[in-house]
């Protein structure tokens, strides 16, 4: 059987004709439908048979965005690319019309049928963009995203926002395994998959789907796949180079299919090496992927197993303040220090050789890995389990302090806020060999992770009968969070001995008296996750009502180990082998840090919670509904309701007044219209989200940690547009806009009043009520515009942000900024006649804005009447400059 569209061609090898099938392929029975046999059988609806496609052929030389026919591809040969695991996946019936002529908005989006707010993009906008770029940078033209991009090529980080969440609440997925930290939830867009590999990179705005392994998706989730090795033995590769001294290697290999079984697999490595836009330092990134897959029948089962690689060596850029960015001396220029020279030691020698600006001490090294495992297999005619299995592998800091550590060789020589090196059998050590123990030496502290992480998505879909399917799904993750500051010596020039300071494997330790290694911090933890959900899926009315209903039940408990002493009323902590000198009347203790018999002295009057274990126990019911409509062939209503928990995180947990710390909750409304016309498509939508509880963070450049407070309850709404057209043939038109409101409900209170049991009005507070969420940008707008003549095809793409707050009073703005990019390139196959290889030249920035990008946001930056609480200075990340890369490429 042959089905022939207006835009592609699909052949089908009937397998039986069956109410209950597992993979549904309802043909309409409208021209310019034909089918060669018996095609009079559909004038009236249709039946549903199961077919296995066998091929699918473009029969226009139009350019349709050839994302459409990769998803359809790979959603029938069981490995769809437009959703996160193989069970959600499977469960979404795919569905081909005649009438689904424009399969992309404007050739940048995908069009959307799910009863949610969701937008993806596939290979072939990919492919328009800068090589090597990170997946959530190529996500900024999708309506509610903003990406802040800290360089040109993706590799040194940068900040993502949905609808105001920031990238801590919002569920990154590879092939449904969950890349969020099992600590923080924090997402790092320079470690994610290679774009050229990229099958599909798909947004759900303010809603998981029912089987997302999170306990942190209140903003929504980022779900992107690994493609399906090609059944032709088939090559890939490219080179790139640009400014900075960037150059970019890449190869893939696609063996077709092999052996008895026809087994496919796919190799594929890539190397990237650049400096940094300003001040010194570089970014370096080698990756490997690999996936072996195995069909299995004629069902559509199979089973695949595949891997990432990943390494980073990187120095960071330097965060500065307003003040600095509007400094003429300074501006976006404006970076660390050029030289370090640690000081020559000498008997009785105090110099410290801290360099605490020295840009070789900013450095965030990585080692990531995983083996992720997908399959589905008909356990009958009505019943399909999917098993998902994955393991990861974290090493990573995002760079060290100099600390500075007393040798102690003195009695008095405490200092307990810079690690004194003493023990109980006995004074300090000779770190600097010069002599003596009277010294005070700079050391490098870096806050190292490392996680090992186990996790599983599973699940049984039951049809029901035709047009109804029920889901049971079952989803595990564990992981195993190490967080370690061990110590080691610096090189003479101020750099590290060792990447990730004294770790056990790694560089040397730094040792006391009691051959105790010195460390900053020591603390493991277990976050595990028990998922259950059902999730119903019913068609009616002719299968223009489309109802998606379904519950998330995520059973979430952090298992908290502090081997160090915490500070009272902080999350800073102190990591010694001296026994405690004075235990209080509140059960915290003091230290004796130079053994003078008393805690009188300076740094010793700190008290402390001795070290702990503790377990937190969270759990949730989270209602996730949807429904659609189809007013006509062409256009389609929907709304959703989706409720979200976000447990704390280790940082907020691991403090003195730990009961304090609630989940985080969410109500999420969506309603919104599509329009999926031939020349025109596009989509409205409007949300609203009401948030109890928020936590905001921000990353403190200073001590290299995050900075947790609470800003109480939030509501946010706002309306959402993506607008397609193709007016003549091979010009495309792409524009999205996001409008957005948020507002703060409550004060932030900073101490006690006059009545510290049960507070009052004078209680010290910032006036937060009715401010906006910082880093939440009222308005955002995207655009691209694409001509194809010939061998020759142009784009241009745009992104305007509005001004945005960078504290919770509001009291200090950034102005908006537009960043404008295109590309062109020349299809050597047209031109030549060299199959496959594509001259490309993409340029970001082009008009050089100047502008300030991400931002670590505070409190308050100006000192406020009603509360002693001190200021904090915004830091930010000025935006990449012009700059331009050429890339020659050849494509399976």
């Amino acid at each position: 059987m042959i089905a022939v569209y207006k835009k592609f061609k699909i052949d089908f090898k009937v397998i039986k004709a069956s109410p209950n099938c597992k993979r549904l392929i309802k043909l309409p029975p409208y021209p310019p439908l034909r089918v060669d046999q018996s095609a009079e059988r559909f004038v009236s609806r249709p039946p549903i048979l199961c077919m296995k496609p066998v091929g699918v052929t473009v029969t226009s030389k139009r350019l349709i965005g050839g994302f459409a026919l990769t998803a359809l591809s790979f959603a029938f040969s069981g490995g769809n690319a437009l959703a996160q695991s193989t069970g959600s996946q499977d469960f979404e019936e795919i569905v081909v019309t005649a009438k689904r002529i424009t399969p992309t908005v404007g050739a940048v989006i995908t069009n959307e049928t799910a009863a949610k707010s969701r937008a993806s993009i596939g290979q072939d906008f990919i492919q328009t963009q800068t090589a090597g770029q990170s997946a959530l940078q190529l996500i900024n033209v999708i309506p509610g995203v903003n990406f802040t991009n800290n360089d040109a090529y993706g590799s040194s980080g940068g900040n993502l926002r949905i609808r105001s969440f920031d990238g801590n609440r919002i569920s990154l997925t590879f092939d449904g395994m969950p890349l969020n930290d099992t600590g923080n939830y924090a997402i790092y867009s320079n470690q994610l998959l290679d774009s050229e590999l990229l099958g599909a990179i798909q947004v759900n705005m303010g809603s998981t789907d029912v089987d997302s392994p999170t306990a942190s998706a209140t903003g929504g989730t980022v779900n992107y796949t690994l493609r399906k090795p090609s059944e032709q033995l088939d090559w890939a590769g490219s080179f790139a180079g640009g400014q900075n001294q960037y150059k970019r290697f890449f190869g893939a290999l696609d063996s077709g299919a092999v052996g008895p079984w026809g087994t496919n697999f796919l190799l594929a490595t890539s190397y990237q090496d650049y400096a940094k836009w300003r001040g010194l330092g570089d970014f370096q990134k080698r990756q490997i992927n690999g996936r072996v897959y195995q069909p299995l029948g004629e069902n559509g089962d199979f089973f695949a197993v595949a891997f990432h690689y990943n390494e980073n060596r990187n120095n960071n850029f330097r965060a500065i303040s307003l003040a600095d960015y509007l400094n003429p001396a300074r501006g976006r220029e404006y970076e660390f220090d050029a030289t370090c020279t640690v000081p020559t030691p000498g008997v009785g020698s105090q110099s410290q050789g801290d360099c605490g600006n020295f840009f070789g001490r900013q450095i965030n090294p990585s080692n990531t890995g995983n083996i992720r495992g997908s399959s589905r297999f008909t356990v009958s005619d009505n019943f399909t389990l999917t098993i998902d299995p994955s393991f990861q592998y974290v090493l990573a800091n995002g760079g060290g302090q100099f600390g500075r550590v007393w040798e102690n060789g003195v009695a008095n020589s405490s200092d307990s806020a810079s690690r004194v090196i003493i023990g109980n059998t006995g004074f300090g050590r000779d770190l600097n060999g010069d002599g003596d123990t009277l010294d005070r030496v700079g050391l490098f502290t870096p806050s190292t992770t490392n996680t090992r992480r186990y996790g599983l998505t599973s699940s049984l879909i039951w049809d029901v009968m035709e047009g109804q399917r029920l889901r049971l799904a079952y989803t595990y993750d564990y992981g195993r969070h190490r967080q370690t500051g061990e110590y080691t010596f610096l090189n003479a020039d101020g750099t590290t001995t060792n990447i990730f300071g004294g770790k056990d494997g790694w560089g040397q330790r730094i040792l006391n008296s009691d051959g105790y290694h010195l460390r900053a911090r020591d603390r493991f933890s277990i976050a595990q996750l028990n998922q259950v959900a059902l999730e119903y899926r019913g068609e009616f009315l002719e299968d223009k009502l489309t109802v998606a209903a379904g519950i998330r039940a995520p059973f979430f408990e952090r298992e908290l180990n502090q081997f160090c002493f915490t500070e009272a009323n902080s999350s800073s902590v102190l990591c010694t082998s001296l026994n405690a000198a004075v235990t209080h009347a509140n059960g915290l203790v003091s230290f004796d840090f130079n053994k003078d018999g008393d805690v009188l002295d300076s740094g010793e009057t700190t008290q402390y919670l001795r070290p702990y274990t503790r377990k937190h126990k969270y759990d949730e019911i989270l209602p996730n509904i949807g429904i659609s409509y189809k007013l006509t062939d062409q256009t389609q209503i929907f709304a959703s309701y989706v409720e979200g928990l976000s447990a704390p995180r280790t940082d907020q947990l691991y403090t003195e007044d730990f009961n304090d710390v609630e989940p985080e909750a969410t109500q999420t409304l969506d309603l919104g219209i599509r329009y999926n016309g031939g020349k025109t498509s596009g989509s409205l939508s409007a949300f609203t989200n009401k948030y109890k509880d928020r936590i905001q963070t921000a990353f403190d450049e200073t001590t290299g940690s995050n900075l947790d407070r609470s800003i109480g309850d939030v509501d946010v709404w706002g309306v959402e547009a993506a607008l397609g057209l193709s007016p003549i043939d091979n010009l495309d038109v792409y524009f999205s806009a996001t409008y957005l409101q948020t507002e703060l409900k409550d004060d932030i209170r900073t101490g006690l009043g006059t009545d510290a049991i049960f507070g009052t009005a004078d209680d010290p507070f910032l006036p937060t009520a009715g401010k906006v969420l910082a880093e939440s940008p009222e308005w955002t707008l995207a655009g691209r515009v694409a001509y194809s003549i010939g061998a020759v095809r142009f784009g241009v793409d745009a992104k305007w942000v509005d001004e945005r707050f960078a504290t919770d009073v509001n009291d200090q703005v950034v102005s908006a900024y537009s960043v404008i990019g295109f590309d062109a390139s020349i299809d050597m196959e047209k031109a030549v006649g060299l199959k496959g290889v594509t001259v490309q030249l993409n340029g970001t920035n082009i008009f050089d804005e100047d502008y300030l990008g991400s931002i670590s946001s505070r409190t308050h930056a100006l000192a406020v009447a009603t509360s002693t609480a001190a200021p904090s200075a915004p830091t930010y990340q000025p935006g990449a400059p012009q700059t331009f890369q050429l890339q020659v490429r050849k494509s399976f």
